[in-house]
């Protein structure tokens, strides 16, 4: 399983790298009518996954329109073999084609947007934090100088004293 490990990385690292890498792979077998192994069938569709998931959205954009010209261009040249086994043969093929190729990018959005919102929510929760912290230090800083002010004198300069050192906390 050491291949899988690879394959994830790579799906995460260079995700239409990959799907260069496999595609051709999987289409030259479908072509060439070989037996295609569960094998490459899984790991096109990680490829697949993988590109709107974690590539830059104009990337995947582009490849998601090669992948669709590859797609009509493989249905296009296997359409007399799917025709001669069934007469609908060439729908079913598309059918399939279109679930097979939707499921993997569609679950790739929707990664995509998934972490995008738990970012989001992070970056939402961290600035509330942040926001506390420094409501909480003014305020301190606010009742130390009304303090300081009305204290006069020595008190004065132990206030002013506090104020700075409670607003060099907060800036940190």
């Amino acid at each position: 399983m050491s291949w899988l490990s690879g394959v994830v990385a790579w799906r995460r690292q260079h995700p239409i790298v990959l799907l260069a890498v496999v595609a051709p792979l999987f289409v030259a077998s479908i072509i060439g009518h070989l037996s295609v192994s569960l094998f490459l069938f899984v790991l096109t569709w990680i490829a697949l996954y993988g590109v709107p998931a974690y590539a830059r959205p104009r990337h995947a954009r582009i490849t998601a329109l090669a992948v669709l010209t590859t797609a009509v261009g493989v249905l296009l040249a296997m359409a007399p073999v799917t025709e001669a086994r069934g007469r609908d043969g060439v729908l079913m093929a598309g059918v399939t084609m279109a679930g097979y190729l939707g499921s993997a990018w569609f679950f790739g959005l929707y990664q995509r947007v998934r972490g995008e919102r738990v970012r989001a929510d992070e970056r939402a929760r961290i600035a509330r934090e942040l926001h506390d912290v420094l409501a909480h230090t003014m305020s301190g800083i606010v009742v130390l100088a009304g303090g300081g002010r009305r204290a006069g004198g020595e008190r004065a300069v132990e206030a002013l004293a506090r104020i700075e050192e409670t607003g060099r906390r907060g800036m940190a």
